[in-house]
Formats: structure tokens, sequence, C-alpha cells
């Protein structure tokens, strides 16, 4: 009899440290599975800001193409331009700050720039970012790229994604005068002001950052640092053609919907 009731207790004591045991197990697997949903979360929210960037830079580049383009139709521009007139050239480059481009928001101008078919600069606006000193070519690299184009590839738009005085461009360049260039205009751009719509496109909090750490624009609805644990960050690092970091893109998604089905899956588990 009394090997009997040990026999039950053993028994009982077994299945109940099975029990433990195999809810220890599910709770330890549910921290796992988790972080690997809020990584692959995180990697998915990455790869569409990705996509959704590049979307916006290109729309940015066919802005700017227009804007040269409709520039150099002019005949009062092509006239100044073919006669190297520098100081009418700069006067007509100054007057696209107040047209449509920049004054509807679609661009948020930075500096244009007039060259010669040399690619010597012969013009540039007086107006634009103060951080321009006058005479400084932004993206050079763009300006000794395109120097070394031969034949038709000198018909081609050209861009760039670069930094100058720790400050984020894009730079466009487009020739002047048809099948056979006598020139050529740059656009210069700020980027990040493309970017701000992305926020909405995606329905989420948006924050963007220089490389070295400094703020650009921070949407309203940016969560507060106490807020952190309930948000999933996807930080996408926008780089210029020689690799450097020029652009932090972050995101917050609500977690609350994963949250609610992980916990869920947690609780059938169990």
């Amino acid at each position: 009899m009394k090997t009997r009731f040990s026999m039950r207790t053993s028994l009982w004591l077994a299945i109940v440290l099975m029990g433990v045991l195999g809810m220890a197990l599910a709770l330890a697997t549910g921290g796992v599975y988790r972080e690997l949903a809020l990584d692959n979360q995180r990697s998915a929210l990455a790869n569409l800001v990705n996509l959704k960037v590049h979307d916006l830079l290109d729309g940015l580049e066919e802005k700017s193409r227009e804007l040269s383009t409709d520039l150099h139709r002019e005949p009062t521009f092509r006239a100044a331009f073919d006669a190297h007139d520098q100081e009418a050239v700069s006067k007509l480059l100054d007057g696209q700050f107040h047209r449509y481009y920049q004054t509807a928001n679609v661009i948020k101008l930075e500096k244009l720039y007039a060259f010669d078919a040399e690619y010597a600069l012969f013009a540039e606006s007086s107006e634009g970012s103060s951080a321009i000193d006058k005479g400084e070519v932004v993206c050079g690299d763009l300006m000794r790229r395109a120097r070394q184009r031969r034949g038709a590839d000198h018909l081609k738009m050209m861009s760039e994604l670069c930094l100058s005085g720790g400050r984020f461009y894009q730079a466009v360049m487009v020739p002047v005068g048809g099948l056979r260039p006598v020139g050529f205009l740059a656009v210069v751009s700020d980027p990040a002001h493309s970017l701000i719509p992305l926020g909405a496109a995606l329905g989420m909090p948006l924050r963007l950052a220089r490389a070295d750490g400094g703020e650009v624009y921070r949407s309203p609805d940016w969560p507060r640092s106490d807020a952190f644990d309930k948000v999933l960050v996807a930080d996408y690092v926008l780089k210029t053609k020689g690799m450097e970091d020029a652009l932090t893109v972050s995101m917050a998604a609500d977690l609350a919907p994963l949250t609610a089905k992980l916990r869920e899956a947690r609780n059938i588990v169990l």
C-alpha cells in the first residue's frame, strides 16, 4: 500500500514537473519568437522605407530636370546663355527661387549653376543656401565625372547625392542646347525636404537625422523617449555615391497590433 502511494505521488510529481518545464519552455521560446518577429518586422519596414525613399528621390531628380528644361527653353535665358552674359544668366537663375518649383514647395533649391560646354563655371545664383560660398561647386565629384564622359554621353542627365560642409545635397546636371550642348545647368537641392512626405505616405511618424546625429526633421507625433517600448523603430541609412553615411531615415511603427498577436499565440501554446 505504501509502495503504491509512493508510486502515485512520484507520478503526480513527474506530471507537475513536466508541466512546469513545458510552461517554462513555452515562455522561453515565446520570448525568442517575439524577438525574431520584431527583427523580421523591423527588416521589412526598413526595406519598405528604402523603396519609398528612392521613389521620392527619383521624383526630386525628375522635378530638377523639368526645372532645368523649362529654364533653358526660355528665349531670354538662351540668348543670355549663348552670349555668356554672366550677369544676365545669374539674374535669371535667381528668378527661379521665386517661381513655381520653389514657391509651391515642390523643391527646396539650394543653388543653381551654369557651366559652359567645357564644364567651366561661368554663372551661379546669388540666392540659395548661405552655407554655400560663392564660387564653390557643390557635389564636385559629379562635375569631374561629367567631364570624363565621351560622345553622346554628354547628352545624358546626371545626378548625385553628396555631402558638402556636413550638409546633404542632391545635384542634377542637364545639358543645354539639344543634340549639340552649348553648356550645362546644375540644380542643387535639399533631398531631406523631399523625404518629409514619407511619413504621411506610410502613415507613421518620421525622423530625419544627419550622419553626425543632428536632427533635420521630426514628425509632430514622433514618440516620446518614455514611449519607445510601445513602438518599433526601423532605420534606413541613405548613403552618397562614395558610400558615406548621409542621412538616417527613421520610422516608428505602433507595436500594439503585433504585440496582441504574439500574446494570443503565446496563450495558445501555454
